[in-house]
């Protein structure tokens, strides 16, 4: 009689799903209040933005942004940057879902990508929103040490503003967008960020 090899169990399936897989609890009671909240993806983690941050997204990088209304309702929006990678769309829509099962499946969930953003979402961000070159995956890290940094945008909308970041090069400067020249000083702690320019110096105007 022939003898039968034993096989192992198979674990493929689910070691296939273990990268993937979004820690548990990242989202705590205060997500529960009115407000808006946003959250970058890093490394199957929701990192909370400090409100300074709020408004400006990595091209290389997913977000989450929770609106809470209260009583009214609330929209989540999966924001997914031109660049952002496949495993970090996976990570941002499992964190969503671990999200809306924490508010009880009350939010309205939403995608949206970059350049191609609904009106109700723009209208979270009175003062438009900006596109900035760089990733976690990319290995985009804040510069430590202290220092400037000069960012040059191309500015378009005017009720839906959207500014992107551009070479610093005269090439980028077009007769049919405007352009806004920025200076970002930082202190030696290196999360101290103080814009020292903000949307300011037009270098060049859409024609009227």
């Amino acid at each position: 009689m022939a003898v039968q090899p034993v096989r192992a169990p198979l674990l493929i399936h689910s070691l296939r799903m273990l990268p993937f897989q979004a820690a548990p609890g990242q989202f705590g009671p205060e997500v529960r209040q009115p407000g808006l909240r946003v959250w970058r993806v890093e490394k199957m983690k929701a990192v909370p933005l400090d409100p300074s941050e709020v408004g400006a997204f990595y091209n290389g990088d997913s977000y989450l942004v929770l609106e809470n209304r209260g009583e009214q309702g609330a929209d989540l929006h999966m924001w997914i940057g031109e660049k952002s990678s496949r495993d970090e769309q996976v990570a941002c829509a499992m964190l969503a879902t671990q999200l809306d099962n924490f508010l009880g499946g009350d939010p309205i969930q939403h995608r949206q990508v970059q350049g191609y953003e609904s009106p109700e979402f723009m209208t979270l961000f009175p003062r438009g929103v900006s596109y900035k070159e760089g990733g976690v995956e990319s290995g985009f890290r804040r510069p430590q040490g202290s220092g400037t940094v000069h960012r040059l945008y191309q500015i378009k909308g005017k009720r839906n503003i959207r500014a992107k970041e551009v070479e610093m090069s005269w090439s980028s400067l077009t007769r049919e967008t405007a352009s806004s020249w920025t200076s970002e000083r930082r202190s030696c702690r290196g999360s101290d960020r103080r814009p020292t320019c903000s949307r300011s110096r037009k270098c060049a105007r859409s024609p009227r």
